[in-house]
C-alpha cells in the first residue's frame, strides 16, 4: 500500500471483547492499529499478534484513561509512529452496577474520566493532528431510558452522546464525529430487555459510518428489541 493510501485507527480498550473485534475488523480492511489498553497486558499482546498476522502494523499503548494529564503526549506518540492515523474509536469503558445512592466520588470520577473526559481530549488532540479524519464513540442504547442501576456509567454515557453531537458541529467538515449505541451484547452480563445483539451487528454499523461521508453528528442505535424506540 502506498503512503498516500495508508490508514490507521486508534482504538481505546482495544485489547479484549468488542474493542479487540473492532481492531481485527479494521485490520482486515487494511488499517494499521494503535491499540490502547490499561491493565489487559496479555490481552494486548495476543491482540497485537492476531492483528499483525493480518499483514498490518499494530502499536500498543498502555494508558489509564482515568488520568487525562498525558493524553496530548500520547496522541503525539501515536502520530509519530503512525502518521497516517485518520480514525479514532473511543471504546474504552467500565461497567459497575452501582445505584446513585451507592456511588462514591471515585466511581463517579472514574466514569466521567473514561467515558467523557478522555474521549473529549483524545478527540481534541486527534482533530489537531489528523487535520482530516473521523471519530466514532461507542455509547449504549440504554441512554434513551431515564433510569439505570448503573447510574454513573449511564450518566457519563449520556454525556458522551451530547459530546458527539456538539463536537460534530465544531469539527466538521474536516473531522466527522458520530457514535454507535449498541444494546446488551451477547457476551455482556448486564440487564437485557431484548435479544442480545451480536458483535458482527456492531461491526457492520461501524463500517457504514466509516463509509458514509455525509453522516455527521449521528448516534446510531443498535437493538434487537422491536419495542424500543430510541430518540435523542
Amino acid at each position: 500500500m502506498s503512503d498516500s493510501n495508508k490508514k490507521s485507527a486508534i482504538v481505546t480498550g482495544g485489547a479484549v471483547n468488542l474493542g479487540k473485534e473492532i481492531c481485527l475488523s479494521l485490520a482486515r480492511k487494511g488499517y494499521d492499529i494503535a491499540l490502547l489498553y490499561n491493565s489487559s497486558d496479555k490481552g494486548a499482546e495476543y491482540a497485537k499478534k492476531e492483528i499483525e498476522a493480518l499483514g498490518v502494523k499494530c502499536e500498543t499503548f498502555q494508558h489509564d484513561l482515568t488520568d487525562s494529564s498525558n493524553l496530548k503526549p500520547l496522541i503525539d506518540e501515536i502520530f509519530n509512529k503512525l502518521p497516517h492515523t485518520n480514525l479514532l474509536i473511543n471504546n474504552a469503558s467500565i461497567f459497575d452496577r452501582v445505584s446513585m445512592l451507592e456511588t462514591d466520588e471515585k466511581l463517579f470520577d472514574d466514569n466521567i474520566n473514561i467515558h467523557l473526559k478522555a474521549p473529549f481530549f483524545l478527540s481534541k488532540y486527534f482533530a489537531v493532528k489528523a487535520k482530516k479524519g473521523q471519530v466514532i464513540n461507542i455509547i449504549d442504547a440504554k441512554i434513551s431510558q431515564g433510569y439505570s442501576p448503573y447510574f454513573a456509567y449511564m450518566l457519563s454515557k449520556k454525556a458522551l452522546s451530547e459530546l458527539t453531537i456538539m463536537a460534530a458541529k465544531e469539527l466538521a467538515p474536516n473531522v466527522r464525529v458520530n457514535a454507535l449505541a449498541p444494546d446488551t451484547m451477547e457476551s455482556s452480563k448486564g440487564d437485557s430487555d431484548g435479544t442480545p445483539i451480536k458483535t458482527e451487528d456492531v461491526i457492520k454499523e461501524l463500517f457504514k459510518i466509516i463509509k458514509n461521508d455525509n453522516l455527521v453528528g449521528e448516534v446510531i442505535f443498535i437493538s434487537n428489541n422491536p419495542l424500543k424506540e430510541a430518540i435523542i
